[in-house]
């Protein structure tokens, strides 16, 4: 019968089994399940499948614990099997459960196939057969008592005890009964530990149990420490030369968990030789061997020893360490003879031997095909593999010599170079000189009335094929309109515009005339008229240039003047005493009113 004593004990396993249940979380694993719980007159039988799993690289192997009581009492039996099955001896006609539950050997891993219900048979035939649970006890020194339950298939009654004159009984022996609970008492043992078989007396027979009592002098230490495992993921190789270990600590019966040792061996899984062994390991659980082999398997073990020098053994799983890092350049194999060499103008052929590593196979090695001009990259290949040929095309200048080198990498990235060539194109055959035969402007006129403030002038040079196309623009009158280059590109280092277009600049009211010129000899020009009748947020002082371009004010003085700039509201932004000359000042966008003496210009900055 349940008591209120029983609920401490229940709530302790309630939580142990929840701590079980965190452990085993830490692997991946499958439960097996019951193929037979039955029982066979006063046997129950059980067989069940295995559990399987894995704990990172590590398969886990599995041991189980059966556990059974009677329905109604709160202490389990338990044995521990790495087999599949096991056979209960109970009493007749009683109600147990029985449970198994698989554990780990090594690592983490395993949890309860369920608690069953069975019922032994009664065989009213059979005569009349005892049972005692438990079937042997341990009493403490000092003077106690324990519980025991006789147990018999038909009812019987209790006669009496022999024991020695150190043990004792007390409990209900009145009656016949078919279960009997007896509180077995020992008296104080000062001295060694002893033992005793005694005999319980009934009606049905006789039944014996086993007595240890334990003297003040204890005895000696032959447990060995029950090893914990290895922390899940090691060991593990850290590097080509070490590997780190790290375990839980072990438990032991009598030594202090900080007071157990510990020593970590590495042997080399391919001749079974050991060649690395840790110093004594003292209330430590993580060690790293180094100076090791690298791309090398090797089997790691621990051994844990208590006081009394117990050993017991954590298993050895292999560990395997990475490739030694390569730091090796590959060798270049040189070019194969006449190359590379020029095979038109604009192309260049590279043919080159293969190169050599120590770690990369030849054909998995890269190469890229640079083409160099004044120190600079101006031509390279996509990365080639197995290959040792390339064409290198569209070159810019034929008349120009390039540097022409091959560069080659290994799996580990390691760079190195074949030598640098240096290769002149072939030359370009000359082409017969046509000359402009006539040039064409967009806009012959062009009228600016407040409108605009810029505009584009195209040319078209006839004939298309025409050997120098390239024409010279100028402006009749720059105090009206002046002639800017679309791109750096189109300035002359003179100052003067080239180019097949350009914008011209309004400054102020006035008439100019905007040519353009063929330069390569023939004379050929096209003129636009362009008049000014009034201009776009810019005004013109004069005597004075004052226009805005490319977000800056632009001034041209003929003698030192005083400006003042004003913004659209009227605030002074900037004064500068400015001596004659061009001046240039950046601006935020806006309009801006300039004063200079007395006169005042409006210039728009975009």
């Amino acid at each position: 019968m349940k008591t209120r004593h029983h609920y401490p004990i229940l709530l302790i396993a309630l939580l142990l089994g929840l701590m079980g249940f965190a452990e085993h979380a830490q692997a991946d694993y499958t439960l097996g399940h019951y193929t037979r719980v039955e029982a066979d007159n006063n046997t129950i039988k059980l067989a069940w499948t295995k559990t399987t799993g894995s704990q990172g690289t590590m398969s886990l192997q599995f041991r189980y614990r059966v556990r059974w009581r009677e329905s109604g009492y709160s202490t389990w039996k338990e044995k521990t099997t790495t087999d599949l099955n096991f056979t209960i001896n109970g009493s007749y006609n009683t109600m147990y459960e029985v449970e198994v539950i698989s554990e780990a050997i090594y690592g983490t891993g395993g949890g309860s196939y369920g608690v069953r219900k069975v019922n032994t048979i009664a065989d009213p035939e059979l005569p009349g057969e005892l049972t005692i649970t438990p079937k042997e006890l341990t009493m403490e020194a000092k003077a106690n008592g324990k519980i025991v339950i006789i147990r018999c298939n038909k009812p019987f009654k209790f006669k009496g005890l022999d024991a020695p004159r150190w043990l004792t009984y007390s409990g209900g022996v009145t009656g016949y009964k078919d279960r009997l609970r007896l509180l077995v008492l020992a008296l104080a043992n000062t001295g060694p530990e002893r033992s005793a078989t005694i005999t319980f007396k009934t009606t049905a027979g006789n039944v014996t149990l086993k007595v240890t009592q334990k003297g003040e002098t204890p005895a000696a230490d032959t447990e060995t420490p029950k090893p914990g495992h290895f922390v899940l993921g090691y060991p593990k190789a850290i590097s080509p030369t070490a590997i780190e270990v790290k375990w839980t600590p072990a438990k032991d019966n009598v030594t202090a968990q900080e007071k157990l040792r510990y020593r970590v061996k590495c042997i080399r899984h391919s001749d079974g030789k050991e060649v690395k062994t840790s110093p004594e390991l003292t209330n430590q659980t993580e060690y790293t061997i180094t100076g090791i082999e690298p791309e090398t398997e090797y089997r790691i073990q621990i051994t844990v020893w208590d006081e009394a020098n117990n050993s017991d053994g954590y298993g050895d799983p292999i560990v395997k360490t990475p490739p030694a890092a390569d730091t090796e350049k590959p060798k270049p194999g040189g070019y194969v003879d006449g190359y590379p060499k020029a095979i038109s103008p604009t192309e260049i052929v590279v043919k080159w031997n293969k190169a050599t590593d120590n770690v990369t196979k030849q054909e998995k090695l890269r190469y890229q095909v640079r083409c160099g001009l004044f120190k600079k990259l101006v031509k390279s290949s996509p990365i080639l593999t197995d290959e040792t040929e390339y064409t290198i095309t569209d070159l810019p200048y034929s008349d120009m010599t390039y540097d022409i080198s091959v560069k080659v990498w290994d799996e580990a990235d390691n760079v190195t170079f074949y030598s640098v060539k240096e290769v002149k194109p072939l030359e370009k055959e000359p082409k017969p000189t046509v000359q402009v035969s006539s040039v064409m402007l967009d806009q012959p006129k062009v009228t600016i009335d407040g409108d605009r403030e810029s505009f584009r002038l195209e040319a078209t040079v006839l004939p298309a094929n025409a050997t120098n196309p390239a024409l010279q623009w100028s402006s009749s009158n720059e105090s009206v309109a002046t002639v800017e280059a679309v791109s750096l590109s189109s300035m002359l280092k003179s100052g003067t515009v080239e180019g097949s277009a350009v914008t011209v600049r309004i400054h102020k009211k006035g008439k100019a005339e905007i040519t353009a010129q063929a330069m390569d000899g023939s004379g050929k020009t096209a003129s636009c008229q362009v008049e000014v009748i009034s201009t776009v947020g810019n005004e013109t002082i004069d005597g004075l240039r004052v226009y805005a371009v490319d977000g800056a004010l632009h001034l041209t003085l003929l003698a030192p003047q005083i400006v003042h700039l004003y913004d659209v509201s009227g605030a002074l932004v900037r004064t500068m005493d400015a001596p004659a000359g061009d001046h240039v000042l950046p601006l935020a966008p806006g309009v801006y009113l300039v004063r200079i003496g007395e006169q005042i210009a409006k210039v728009l900055i975009k």
